[in-house]
């Protein structure tokens, strides 16, 4: 009597055969639910990890070229919290190019980089287009009647430390529709803070040929002086060589659970200490050479040219002296216009002082700050030794729109 299994029996039972159905079930069904239930999990763990850290006050420098406050470059900066740099969660990775704005994206930040106490705290609005730009929302054709203008550039042009309202480009477009008021003026403004016109030339090749245009203003210089350890021109070369992985990368960092991962196993990063000492034994570069950056402007304005723009406005705003010859015979050499608008604010300071230029935005600056002004004039024409204030804004869009004028551009 056998009181168990008749396990012979039993090894002789055939299997039971999966249908087509629950095979597929089995390898596609069940694997993208695991999947997608990981992905929840990480999304839920980064918000939560994200209001943990969101007290953080970790203190940092900023570095920036100073070229119109030279004393300023050996003078150290205020550390700066958490909050003073809201501003960098606007921005993300480009699609082929270094940089953008989120679309659609809005928040009042701190001019973090001003040297003028009672101008730190206010904050400007910077606010992007569909496509991640500050700037008007713009169609790539142009409408019948429109004198368009395509700006790229670095921060200066795109208008850091002040409202979008205020900047140069928003002031040229308004000045150009009151005087050809026949015209519609179209002034679309593609610069990104920090590029130089090694990452500017990515997005100049991105975006110039998609949208029509009948002028191309190109302002670079700040940022291709600036001293780095890895120069923008290399940079550009690896990005350019690994495109391909580049573009696998953004597209999977639309996951949580791919950031989740990239996170864990990121190299452990080095203390300040260790930073510090590896930094000093290194030695610092232009981020794009002289030769390199007359180059990258000569491209762009004969590239501008070729995709039926009248002309190209070369602008240097920012830019030491140097640069600003290179930039020169970069438009000589494609028969560009060109506007030293650096040299000529410097100029225009004794104007501003002695009430002769815009006595209304001097007057406001005296009451507002007057002890800063005494401390370095240059504050009439800057916050922070870089980039152009309110005033300077409106002088570069009144010389820029008179240069346009001048060349017979629109309506001709």
């Amino acid at each position: 009597m056998s009181f168990g299994p008749d396990l012979a029996a039993m090894n002789n039972v055939p299997a039971a055969k999966l249908t087509l159905r629950q095979a597929l079930f089995l390898l596609v069904v069940v694997p993208i639910f695991f999947l997608l239930t990981l992905e929840m999990g990480a999304r839920v763990l980064e918000i939560f990890w994200a209001s943990k850290s969101s007290g953080a006050n970790a203190p940092q420098v900023l570095e920036m070229p100073t070229w119109m406050l030279k004393e300023a470059n050996s003078t150290t900066r205020p550390k700066v919290d958490k909050d003073d740099l809201e501003w960098l969660n606007l921005f993300q990775e480009g699609n082929g190019y270094r940089v953008n704005l989120k679309p659609n994206a809005s928040a009042n930040v701190k001019n973090t980089f001003s040297l003028i106490p009672s101008d730190r705290n206010r904050r400007r609005v910077i606010q992007s287009n569909s496509i991640g730009f500050r700037s008007p929302e713009i169609s790539r054709s142009k409408p019948t009647s429109t004198f368009r203008i395509l700006v790229f550039g670095d921060s200066s042009s795109f208008g850091w430390g002040v409202n979008a309202e205020e900047s140069w480009s928003s002031l040229l477009q308004k000045r150009l529709q009151e005087e050809h008021p026949k015209s519609k003026i179209e002034v679309a403004n593609f610069a990104i803070p920090g590029d130089s016109s090694a990452y500017g030339r990515l997005i100049f090749d991105a975006f110039a040929p998609e949208y029509e245009s009948d002028l191309v203003i190109l302002g670079f210089g700040a940022n291709d002086a600036k001293l780095v350890f890895t120069s923008h021109t290399d940079q550009v070369s690896r990005f350019s060589n690994n495109s391909l992985l580049g573009d696998t990368r953004r597209l999977l960092r639309h996951s949580a659970l791919f950031r989740g991962f990239e996170r864990a196993l990121a190299p452990k990063r080095p203390s300040a200490e260790e930073v510090a000492k590896k930094l000093a034994s290194q030695r610092r570069v232009a981020a794009v050479s002289r030769g390199a950056y007359a180059d990258n402007l000569t491209y762009m304005a004969a590239k501008a040219r070729e995709l039926g723009n009248r002309n190209a406005l070369i602008l240097t705003l920012c830019t030491p002296g140097d640069y600003a010859r290179e930039a020169r015979v970069a438009a000589k050499r494609t028969q560009s216009l060109s506007f030293n608008g650096q040299g000529s604010l410097i100029r225009l300071i004794s104007k501003a002082k002695s009430g002769e230029a815009y006595p209304e935005y001097v007057q406001a600056m005296q009451e507002s700050y007057p002890s800063s002004l005494r401390q370095n004039d240059r504050f009439y024409i800057t916050s922070d030794g870089c980039h152009p204030n309110e005033l300077g804004h409106r002088y570069i869009a009144d010389r820029v729109a008179s240069i346009i004028d001048r060349a017979g551009l629109i309506g001709g």
